[in-house]
């Protein structure tokens, strides 16, 4: 995912925001069936939060010079 973000794929990393959020719904229930506080990993958050300031850091004309599948 980090490669993903480093070199701006997009259409790769939906497919791994997709692959993460099966995982999550897999886990969800055995994390909070234990605990009520219980927090997801850092890892997780910290990868997530990055994933969204790259989403968020393109700009209107970075996205025309981006092909279909990435914009």
């Amino acid at each position: 995912m980090k490669n993903h973000i480093k070199i701006n794929d997009f259409q790769q990393l939906q497919i791994d925001f997709d692959e993460i959020q099966a995982e999550l719904e897999k886990c969800i229930g055995q994390i909070f069936a234990t605990d009520k506080f219980q927090t997801l990993p850092n890892w997780v958050l910290k990868g997530l939060i990055s994933m969204d300031d790259c989403i968020n850091d393109v700009t209107a004309d970075q996205k025309k010079k981006m092909n279909k599948l990435n914009a």
